[in-house]
């Protein structure tokens, strides 16, 4: 909708005066600011970076507040690409309906979508159908992170920060290692001085959304929000802009991919191999459905431990780790531990948070 502002200015003892016509169409014209006509009008501009406190508070979405509202910049910006962008399959994907989150866990497409991998109408769901976006299912570009530089291991958690998180940096202390961090935004909220934390002894910081949902069975709009503020508090907090995101659940497709690549310049994050470490203790879970391990088959510490173990050995040659760890729980933070001498044992080239394990150390860690 295109609004008019009519503005009735009357010079009274000089000064300007304006109908309450005039004042409320300048309010909606402000709040509404139209369809962008060039990518000039649709940059991100993440504001400056306040001095952290704790009324900040109010300034976000609640913590558990599932696909919160986004600001209108990143509405502006997605309608943009929506209806502009010169790449035809980025449309197309932008225009893939949201699935419908099911009991197990899984989502469920509407039957006419096709779930598959083919690059132009592909869903490219990893949960439906398996695919990633990888040049084996016909895509050249805008890939998938699964696997690092060869002979690397990337040092990597999920869901932070966390109470636990204070005993994993004093792990990470002791090896002397740095690692990445794809966090939760609301956590990011709620244990604001564990994220400083974390960005003070020069760890990597990511994205996991804000409130660790299936994006897949969100509104573009909310994924906005997932995303957005996330990328936000970790600016406010910190003054860097993350460039990686991990999808919980590994819950993707390629209209969570084009929201994240090309409204927000985010990277997808997979991984190769999972510890299983989330299942060891949930005190700490959130999201809209959260896993629930099976007590009959749910892992012990030893399993996991030696699982991790086993994986590194096997892989020190060739394809090298990115696997999915969390700093959850205190469990979990001690299966890194103990692991640890395994993943040293096996003598990796390249040790470290993502980008140190991405194109030769090269990589860039933020935007």
């Amino acid at each position: 909708m295109v609004w008019m502002m009519i503005e009735v200015g009357m010079k009274m003892g000089g000064e300007t005066r304006r109908s309450g016509g005039a004042i409320l169409s300048l309010s909606l014209w402000r709040g509404y600011p139209g369809r962008a006509r060039s990518a000039s009008e649709v940059r991100l501009d993440w504001g400056r970076r306040r001095r952290w406190k704790i009324g900040y508070y109010y300034y976000y979405p609640s913590p558990s507040t599932i696909g919160p509202r986004p600001k209108r910049e990143w509405i502006r910006r997605l309608q943009y690409f929506l209806l502009q962008h010169p790449d035809p399959e980025v449309r197309a994907s932008l225009r893939i309906p949201p699935a419908q989150l099911q009991q197990d866990g899984l989502v469920l497409y509407p039957p006419e979508v096709p779930t598959d991998g083919r690059p132009i109408h592909g869903v490219c769901s990893w949960e439906s159908s398996g695919c990633l976006r990888t040049p084996q299912n016909g895509y050249s570009n805008h890939l998938d992170i699964i696997q690092p530089d060869p002979h690397s291991w990337v040092v990597n958690f999920d869901d932070g920060p966390l109470p636990p998180s204070e005993r994993l940096y004093q792990i990470l202390d002791q090896f002397g290692i740095k690692a990445t961090h794809f966090w939760i935004g609301g956590n990011v909220l709620k244990y604001w001085k564990l994220a400083k934390m974390a960005d003070r002894r020069g760890d990597h910081l990511a994205v996991h959304t804000w409130s660790h949902s299936h994006l897949t069975s969100l509104t573009s709009h909310q994924i906005l929000g997932e995303l957005g503020w996330t990328m936000q508090i970790i600016f406010d907090l910190t003054g860097k802009v993350p460039r990686f995101f991990r999808p919980p659940y590994g819950n993707i497709d390629n209209r969570v991919r084009a929201i994240a690549k090309h409204v927000f310049g985010l990277e997808t994050v997979i991984w190769n191999f999972d510890s299983v470490d989330w299942g060891l203790n949930q005190t700490y879970a959130t999201g809209d459905q959260v896993d629930r391990p099976d007590p009959r088959t749910a892992p012990t510490l030893e399993q996991v431990v030696e699982a991790i173990g086993r994986f590194a050995s096997a892989n020190s040659s060739s394809a090298g780790g990115l696997i999915l760890q969390h700093e959850l729980s205190l469990e979990a933070v001690e299966a890194f531990r103990r692991s640890w001498d395994s993943v040293r044992a096996a003598r990796f080239s390249s040790v470290g948070p993502l980008p140190v394990c991405l194109d030769a150390g090269m990589a860039q860690w933020y935007q």
